[in-house]
């Protein structure tokens, strides 16, 4: 008997807590659904004078996509109010020719317009020249266009009637997007002054501020990893329609180049590693970028040699001498330096002018087919190698961010949406279409890098994000080449390389010249059978196999 009573008090106590649990779970959805939905609501004036009778819209915003989904009017008292189901959204309103949007959030609900603002200032061009006539666009602070002006003969610009919240403005002038300080306005006039300047595609006034050289081997034989910072020393914004590039020079003989930058903003050629910024270089302005190779040689001693390109401050050469490696110059002493627990041979090459060669000998490396090392030294060294970089780039870096921290912040909101398909193959699209749809590719990754910068996106998306855009943007920049040769070739012209054309019995350095204009794979191929039952030699292979990658 108290077995069975036993037995029924637990099976109560379990009823109980299941249909505690029950009703726990039911007041959860309750709130989970109360909280599926959202109110939107605020109030437009102006002056102190409710405005009623104005549309307002609302777009949904997802993926940096907006669609416009609801819109209402004004109540006499000047309010308005949407019930929506929760997310992101854009709200508009439009005011004697100006139309403000402003964000609204689960978190931010209310979102109220007073159109009681003024922003006036004046367009100075940095030269003195005629500022009549410039375009300017009234900025919101989440970076869309409310209104549209120019400048006066006297390079004035106003803007009335704008919402007490914050702005910028854009002067666009020679490809350029120039800015104002970010302004909030409280109701009086703000002035906003912008300086503009000419563009040039011609790199005579860029400089190189810091240019760290470190080399170390693995398992892969010797590399290098090299930072270099650019900056505008002129008095004209580095720019022009399609973009520009600085340069980098790197040896003759190298091989598996890979960069920070994208590799369709890259271009590489012998002795040369041409980048694009990818921005306007204003006067003052920097950029920066890092390339990494491998020394492509069989030898135990390579000749390092590169091109100067332009006036630079001091280059750094460091080789990692406790892996081996060795560095010897005729024209400069090796030091050595002690660098986060490390020893490196150290060259210093003070104030060098373009056209200069800086030349030394790179020695104590093991080659790959002979090494012997633990095959996990290459990760050690190749993160020692920019552990450094980092450590030495920082004092320029710094300064570089001091140098822009007074600059208006354009934040995205939410990630860049993957590049959206094209309505009709790239092959059918005109020349115009393709230049049209590279710019807004390199539009969109101007704007992801933004918001790596800003915290505003995990680097793993920005990862796949990139690998997208480069796709995208490669596939429509072949396309442009491919343009490009069919007009500049006449239309019966055929190609007299043939496979005597490739004479195996010269220098490499001959080959690989006549190489470049061959776009026969086969005899590409065929000529690397060739060159193995012959002398075998690594350099000129490489230089081949590079060639059909290219054409392929």
């Amino acid at each position: 008997m108290k077995q069975n009573f036993t037995l029924t008090a637990f099976l109560v106590t379990v009823l109980m807590v299941f249909v505690t649990a029950l009703v726990v779970m039911v007041v959860l959805v309750g709130q989970v659904q109360a909280q599926e939905s959202m109110t939107i609501s605020g109030n437009v004036s102006s002056n102190e004078d409710v405005q009623s009778g104005l549309e307002v819209t609302l777009d949904r915003v997802a993926n940096e996509q907006t669609t416009r989904i609801a819109s209402t009017i004004t109540d006499s008292s000047g309010t308005y109010s949407f019930e929506i189901e929760s997310g992101e959204y854009l709200v508009n309103v439009s005011f004697e020719d100006i139309t403000h949007h402003s964000m609204a959030s689960p978190q931010n609900p209310v979102v109220d317009f007073d159109f009681s603002g003024r922003i006036e200032g004046w367009v100075v061009h940095a030269d003195g020249k005629d500022v009549s006539g410039i375009t300017l666009n009234l900025m919101s602070s989440i970076n869309t266009i409310c209104a549209t002006t120019i400048t006066d003969g006297a390079g004035h610009y106003e803007f009335t009637n704008v919402d007490l919240s914050e702005h910028w403005v854009q002067a666009d002038y020679m490809y350029v997007g120039y800015s104002s300080e970010q302004v909030r306005l409280n109701g009086s006039s703000i002035i906003a002054n912008i300086t503009i300047y000419d563009s040039t595609t011609k790199d005579t006034n860029i400089r190189t501020v810091a240019d760290h050289i470190v080399i170390g081997q693995d398992m892969n034989g010797p590399w290098v990893q090299e930072y270099i910072q650019f900056v505008n020393m002129g008095d004209t914004s580095y720019y022009g329609p399609d973009g520009v590039y600085v340069g980098i020079g790197t040896p003759l003989a190298i091989r598996d180049v890979q960069t920070d930058i994208m590799d369709c903003c890259m271009i590489q050629e012998d002795k040369r590693m041409w980048v694009d910024p990818m921005e306007p270089l204003l006067p003052g302005d920097t950029t920066e970028a890092t390339i990494f190779y491998y020394l492509d040689t069989d030898d135990k001693e390579f000749v390092f040699e590169k091109d100067i390109l332009y006036s630079s401050s001091y280059i750094m050469v460091y080789g990692d001498s406790d892996s081996g490696i060795d560095l010897k110059s005729q024209v400069t002493a090796t030091d050595t330096e002690n660098l986060d627990g490390r020893n490196y041979d150290v060259l210093r090459y003070a104030h060098p002018t373009p056209g200069d060669t800086i030349l030394f000998t790179v020695s104590g490396y093991t080659l790959p087919d002979r090494n012997s090392s633990d095959t996990t030294d290459w990760v050690v060294y190749l993160v020692l190698g920019i552990l450094i970089i980092i450590m030495l780039a920082y004092p320029a870096l710094s300064s570089k961010v001091k140098g822009n921290s007074d600059r208006p912040v354009q934040r995205s909101r939410s990630p860049d949406e993957l590049i959206e398909p094209c309505e009709s193959d790239v092959l059918q699209m005109s020349r115009q279409e393709l230049e049209d749809e590279k710019l807004r590719i390199f539009e969109k990754l101007r704007n992801l890098d933004n918001e790596l910068d800003d915290g505003l996106i995990l680097e793993d998306e920005y990862d796949e994000y990139r690998s997208e855009y480069k796709a995208a943007a490669l596939e429509i920049i072949n396309c442009l080449k491919e343009m490009e040769q069919e007009e500049c070739m006449p239309e019966d012209s055929t190609s007299d390389i043939s496979d005597s054309d490739i004479d195996l019995s010269v220098t490499v350095k001959e080959i690989q010249s006549s190489i470049k204009d061959i776009d026969d794979i086969v005899l590409l191929e065929e000529t690397i059978e060739r060159e193995l039952n012959g002398k075998n030699r690594k350099t000129l292979i490489n230089s081949i196999n590079k060639r059909i990658d290219e054409l392929q």
